[in-house]
């Protein structure tokens, strides 16, 4: 798994993911974080999808605080949690976002085949 050192949850984990999504305060929090952050264009074709075949957008977002993700964040964090390095981890966990319940459209259940 590649895991990005200069933002949070630039990464591209593997197509398993987890049989439920794990919903806790880490989930939370980037859900909160990404409704308050500054929606900016990225490099024209660069879509964010995950291996497991669920799709972001093409925007990064730059959260409060200043730290850069994508549409994703949410989705790496509730199905791909075992995948995330401790690094990701300790930056989720220190943004100071207010928690909120992800919607489905932040969670992006992976496709079933």
């Amino acid at each position: 798994m590649h895991n990005n050192h200069h933002g949070i949850l630039f990464v591209e984990p593997p197509a398993q993911t987890s049989t439920e999504p794990l919903i806790d305060d880490l989930a939370r929090i980037m859900a909160g974080a990404l409704r308050k952050a500054e929606i900016t264009p990225a490099p024209e074709g660069a879509c964010h999808t995950c291996a497991c075949g669920a799709r972001g957008d093409n925007n990064h977002y730059i959260l409060p605080g200043g730290m850069p993700t994508n549409s994703l964040a949410v989705h790496y964090l509730a199905w791909h949690r075992r995948e995330l390095s401790p690094v990701q981890i300790l930056r989720v966990g220190a943004l100071k976002s207010a928690p909120v319940e992800p919607t489905d459209e932040e969670l992006q259940a992976p496709p079933r085949t």
